[in-house]
């Protein structure tokens, strides 16, 4: 028995990055028994067990349900935390419990500080540190992380396994990419620089064509006298609009939080042939790669390359791609023998 410590992957909360890593970590051990622990401080005094599509889940106050919680844990092979976040839930079994495995997701205590919560900071660092101390194995989303946690806490260097966003299948460019179609899919918190994307939208609405998909529509109401495509749409016509256009947008300062990460809608632009239109290059392990892309400022003057470069700058990162899946594939094997999946 496995038993995960995140929120379950469902309908209602597919769109989010994060659920979306959770989701693919739970196809890779769907032929094991598994269940989920959604763990609140705050919330959910009465407690809540269902089933969704098969699966366990239970939903429980830490303070009121203390002791099934404690049931819970024990009588599972494996743990599985998703964040650091989710670590703070359960952060007194960490002392006593040798099964867990944390998936980082993020560099959570840096993510705190973007925002000036420098007292939530402080705390999350110190549980930060215990976490690696006591975790069975590690998850890195990137071999980038996995260098960073290293070097700051040099006793976890066998303790990680680098399993990227999962890039699942190639699709084949289309020759009927509008050639100046632009997509953003994503949402709308401080680290995706959408108030300079909104900017840049105002800036070039006369030049490309622009579609916005995300979960938060409402907030580019105001592109006033802007020919601009918005809308929330499911996973699967996601793709859709990807394969139509020709340039994603993923505007990222050149900071810890993003040179550690490894963005879903990064994965899912190389893998669907859209090229990368960047403020800073320094993302995860596609700079580490030495991915193609275009960068904001040229972007913004029309600076593009000829169709011919951007045939060649899709192959390139096609490639880029495949090596960091191949490596994730073999963490993913040696994540499988661990649980026995």
């Amino acid at each position: 028995m496995i038993t995960i410590i995140s929120q379950y992957p469902n309908r209602n909360n597919e769109r989010d990055g994060m659920v979306q890593r959770i989701a693919a970590i739970d196809n890779l051990i769907k032929e094991k028994e598994r269940r989920y622990l959604e763990i609140s401080l705050r919330k959910n005094w009465k407690g809540e067990h269902i089933l969704e599509n098969g699966i366990n889940v239970y939903r429980l106050n830490f303070f009121t349900y203390f002791f099934l919680i404690f049931k819970l844990l024990t009588s599972s092979d494996y743990i599985y935390v998703h964040s650091i976040y989710n670590s703070l839930r359960i952060f007194p079994f960490y002392y006593c419990l040798k099964n867990i495995i944390t998936d980082l997701h993020g560099v959570v205590p840096d993510e705190l500080r973007m925002y000036n919560e420098k007292n939530k900071s402080r705390i999350f660092e110190w549980i930060e540190k215990k976490v690696m101390h006591h975790s069975y194995k590690l998850i890195a989303v990137t071999e980038t992380m996995e260098n960073y946690y290293t070097q700051k806490y040099p006793f976890t260097k066998n303790k990680f396994l680098c399993i990227s966003i999962f890039a699942n299948k190639r699709a084949v460019p289309q020759n009927l990419r509008c050639r100046n179609g632009v997509v953003y899919s994503g949402g709308t918190q401080k680290w995706q620089c959408v108030d300079k994307m909104v900017e840049l939208i105002k800036e070039t609405s006369n030049m490309y064509d622009w579609v916005i998909l995300t979960g938060n529509p409402t907030y580019f109401h105001n592109i006033e006298n802007c020919q601009v495509v918005v809308k929330s749409v499911s996973p699967e016509e996601v793709v859709r609009y990807y394969e139509n256009n020709t340039f994603g947008i993923i505007l990222r300062e050149d900071d810890i939080v993003n040179r550690v990460a490894c963005p879903t809608k990064l994965v899912e632009y190389v893998q669907t042939g859209l090229i990368p239109v960047v403020l800073s290059p320094m993302i995860g392990d596609f700079y580490r790669y030495d991915y193609k892309y275009v960068i904001y400022e040229d972007f913004k003057n029309y600076k593009l390359p000829n169709q011919d470069d951007l045939n060649s700058m899709r192959e390139y990162n096609f490639n880029v791609l495949k090596q960091i899946m191949d490596k994730t594939n073999q963490n993913i094997n040696k994540l499988k023998k661990i649980l026995a999946v």
